[in-house]
């Protein structure tokens, strides 16, 4: 039976620049995760006064925002919109090396192959259709011959945040920013979980946020944008395995153990801090943990719809003198949606 949840689309109206895990500028990410949005969304509703939960919980879950290609303002209905490749173990035989080559590269799903996957259906044991294999987006469904975004580089100049061991200030230094245009209408969505009154928080922060920007350089204008609210169709199976659709910090160490105990599992890590925004302590780098990133495969016990597992951390550093007076949240509840191995065909 299919289920319908709330999402909600972010059409840039400027170019985008969201950073990786190693701060490289010279490349920029076509996707952002879930708990930058949520510091982005927490961030702005406190500025504005609103009532934020001491502990960082607003009530409301988010996915990491996911491409999504719309080619006019009013073709809504035809929207392709592309999940994150789940990380499974699925690879075709050592005859078939040349077309692993060519699926390797694919790190999107449109809903067709996505919905194929949480099925347990195999996809990439098999050949695909060549025409469906377009670039790192795997869909039948027509897209520009360009393709969905436009990769364009801009020369910049680094000013240091700190110092030298002797005190001095190191130099500036030239460098190259990454900026993404989306085509026609396309843009990033995510899928929300909460209820009125926390969607009704979150769409006060979307309304703040579309005009200072996500990502990087949104003083120089990068990262408005327009949002609008629908909903996504998906069929959802009982297992007991599950894919995350958001970054992912366990509760506890119990709990970790437990959700990577099976054979069948799949997963990546990604360490996540960055710097810390509130002035004047920009010059300081937040505390830093690890989160399962999005499409990893774990065993969650039997669930049968989308559901929330995960925990909020404090990044705060112990620096009594220097640190802000506020907590530092970064939100790893996240998203999950029941997936079937494709073992257990």
């Amino acid at each position: 039976m299919k289920e319908q949840y709330q999402i909600y689309k972010l059409r840039f109206t400027t170019a985008v620049h969201f950073s990786d895990e190693r701060d490289d500028y010279s490349k920029s990410l076509v996707h952002l995760h879930s708990d930058s949005l949520q510091a982005a969304l927490l961030s702005v509703l406190a500025s504005a006064g609103y009532d934020v939960p001491p502990d960082g919980d607003t009530g409301f879950v988010v996915s990491s925002l996911f491409p999504y290609y719309q080619e006019k303002k009013d073709s809504g209905e035809d929207a392709v919109y592309f999940f994150p490749r789940p990380q499974t173990n699925e690879a075709p035989g050592s005859e078939m090396l040349s077309y692993l080559k060519t699926i390797k590269n694919i790190k999107w799903l449109d809903q067709h192959y996505f919905q194929k996957l949480l099925k347990g259906e195999q996809l990439f044991s098999n050949m695909l259709d060549p025409d469906s294999m377009k670039g790192e987006f795997l869909t039948d469904q027509k897209l520009p011959q360009e393709g969905m975004y436009v990769r364009q580089q801009q020369a910049r100049v680094a000013v240091p945040r700190q110092y030298e061991l002797d005190g001095h200030k190191k130099d500036a230094e030239p460098f190259y920013m990454e900026r993404i245009y989306f085509s026609d209408y396309s843009g990033l969505y995510f899928i929300a979980k909460g209820n009125s009154e926390t969607f009704e928080l979150l769409e006060k922060g979307l309304n703040i946020l579309k005009s200072e920007g996500l990502g990087t350089d949104r003083t120089v204008g990068n990262g408005f944008f327009e949002w609008e609210q629908t909903t996504i169709s998906l069929e959802v199976k009982a297992s007991e395995y599950a894919m995350n659709l958001s970054m992912y910090l366990p509760e506890d160490e119990m709990i970790l153990k437990q959700i990577l105990q099976k054979n069948q599992v799949a997963y990546d890590f990604m360490k996540r801090g960055g710097w810390i925004t509130t002035p004047p302590y920009s010059k300081l780098r937040k505390n830093s943990i690890y989160m399962l990133t999005e499409g990893s495969i774990l065993h969650t016990g039997q669930q049968s719809a989308l559901f929330v597992k995960g925990r909020i951390a404090d990044l705060k550093p112990q620096i009594e003198a220097l640190t802000p007076n506020h907590a530092i949240y970064r939100n790893g509840k996240s998203l999950f949606i029941p997936i079937k191995p494709v073992k257990d065909e």
